[in-house]
């Protein structure tokens, strides 16, 4: 038996920031972390062969969220704004979008009362390509499925990004998993013991105390815990609660975890930017059946591109993420306007993680079913002063599935704790 002040189940960015205000304000600590490495969903490769960082977890920084901006604006953890243009291309072509009318859609769902995406979008009178463009966007950016994601939320997600410049995007200079080596600096080490490679089995509870067993039999004990644990874990009944907290089984039952296939290529040569309509894109959107959204590295002008599918595209994509490169190929060529053949030959390497088939993930992000904002919004209650629930999925304030959320949950769960 490991006993401690509290324990923190999962070491990402949650789980590492609210270890971190914990330990400084004088508690003892117990991380255990399922993976041998620290950072949860924030997966950055460094290949030497790689001109930038190879990003298959969190990428982008959404807006200016405090949680984040200020290790940007005080140099700790550079990154660049990504300015360059979004293209739609059908057929080959590019097209002219109408981003008027899709924004003008999804900021009237402020007035809608609450239903699923798909029967806003069908009540909505608006363009079929504006609504066609809307959903592609609900569907891409949430991982979500139209029939099922809260218009409600999406309210609140817009009126959240709104609140942080959430139409500027940035992306760290040195690859996400530079800020984890920051996250670790601000823990008191000599308070903090991390067991990587500790997935967890059971949580026993009473109130003040705590009790986890982990798969290999061994038990730890506090008076708290912190569970940063995803929400597809949760919902997958992998780690067992012998009581399972209210809050816990709403959250399971109104929350969704969304699915999303992701590829990166390193090419010899930039392929897109044979043609001057393409060269400078950031974003390539097509209608294509798999991996319909590219996007380039831009400000860096490299040969490496990134193929994103999400929702419904990416529930159906097999689970070895080698069977994702033929067909990325082909829908590649198609928004490029040439042939597989063509991209094929200039492939030099690939990478790509499936998380919905990873265990310690069962998914990408979160979203909210219809239905599901008062779940979500008490997501984040302690339960009877001794169970703290942490997370991208834990998010009070619209943000949920963003790194951003997740540092605030765990900032929120460590202040309850400390007082």
């Amino acid at each position: 038996m490991i006993s401690t002040d509290v324990l923190v189940i999962g070491a990402g960015a949650a789980g590492l920031v609210a270890a971190g205000a914990l330990t400084r304000a004088g508690h003892h600590v117990t991380i255990l972390e399922a993976r041998h490495r620290i950072g949860g969903r924030i997966h950055t490769i460094y290949d030497p062969l790689s001109p930038v960082p190879i990003e298959l977890g969190a990428e982008f920084i959404h807006g200016k969220p405090p949680e984040l901006w200020t290790r940007i604006e005080n140099g700790a953890w550079p990154a660049l704004e990504i300015t360059a243009p979004f293209l739609h291309v059908r057929d080959g072509r590019v097209e002219h979008a109408d981003w008027e009318a899709s924004d003008r859609l999804l900021e009237a769902m402020s007035n809608a009362p609450e239903q699923s995406f798909r029967d806003y979008i069908e009540r909505a009178d608006a363009p079929e390509d504006a609504r066609r463009s809307a959903t592609g966007y609900v569907e891409g950016f949430n991982a979500a499925r139209r029939e099922l994601i809260s218009v409600r939320s999406l309210a609140q997600a817009e009126d959240a990004a709104a609140r942080i410049d959430g139409d500027r995007s940035f992306r760290p200079t040195a690859g996400y998993a530079s800020l984890l080596p920051l996250l670790w600096s601000e823990l008191d080490r000599s308070r903090c013991r991390l067991h990587l490679a500790t997935p967890i089995a059971r949580v026993e509870w009473s109130r003040g105390r705590v009790r986890i067993t982990s798969v290999d039999g061994r038990t730890f004990d506090a008076p708290h815990a912190v569970v940063t644990l995803p929400l597809g874990v949760l919902q997958c009944g992998a780690v067992q609660f012998d009581r399972e907290p209210a809050i816990l089984r709403d959250a399971c039952s109104k929350l969704v975890m969304g699915h999303a296939a992701r590829i990166v290529m390193r090419f010899r040569r930039p392929l897109w930017e044979d043609r001057d309509d393409l060269a400078g894109a950031g974003f390539l959107l097509s209608d294509q059946p798999f991996m319909p959204t590219w996007w380039t590295s831009l400000p860096a002008r490299v040969p490496v591109i990134t193929g994103w599918s999400g929702g419904p595209r990416a529930e159906s994509a097999p689970h070895d993420p080698a069977a994702w490169v033929d067909p990325a190929i082909h829908s590649l060529a198609a928004i490029l306007g040439t042939t597989p053949g063509a991209v094929r030959a200039e492939l030099e390497t690939w990478d790509a993680h499936n998380w919905s088939a990873d265990p310690y993930s069962v998914g990408a992000y979160s979203y909210v079913g219809v239905g599901g904002v008062p779940a979500q919004e008490h997501f984040g209650d302690p339960v009877e002063n001794t169970l703290y629930f942490a997370g991208e999925s834990v998010a009070t304030n619209g943000h949920i599935g963003t790194v951003h959320a997740a540092l605030a949950s765990g900032l929120r769960a460590a202040h309850r704790i400390a007082g």
